[in-house]
């Protein structure tokens, strides 16, 4: 798949519960596409990504992926602060349809460039 055009950073919309709603991102995705986006980039720091559970990334990968079918491409932010954490997400993005994940090198303690390496491959 080539990835070209617009990928914007997609923000994650809040119940006033702060609950993940799934609604508002829908709608708000279609706002984007109906604007000519080439394909969206969720769960970055825009996105809240770093912030939220595991099962509310899950959610929000899952929600999207079904809403948009295949109409642009997505790709997930699956970067943790855990090697094993980020494995496990970048699966399940890869299993419910993601096309792309986004993986960040380990931010919250020193890592050695061998440490690096391991953590990619």
């Amino acid at each position: 798949m080539k990835f070209e055009g617009i990928f914007p950073p997609a923000i994650t919309p809040f119940t006033k519960d702060e609950e993940v709603d799934e609604e508002k991102l829908t709608e708000y995705l279609d706002f984007l596409i109906k604007h000519g986006i080439h394909g969206i980039f969720l769960l970055g720091t825009n996105g809240e990504g770093p912030l939220l559970t595991s099962e509310e990334k899950e959610r929000v990968i899952k929600t999207a992926v079904e809403h948009v079918n295949g109409k642009i491409p997505i790709i997930a932010g699956t970067g943790c602060t855990s090697t094993k954490e980020t494995v496990k997400l970048s699966k399940y993005a890869e299993k419910v349809g993601a096309d792309a994940v986004h993986i960040v090198t380990p931010y919250y303690y020193p890592v050695t460039q061998n440490g690096i390496v391991k953590h990619y491959t």
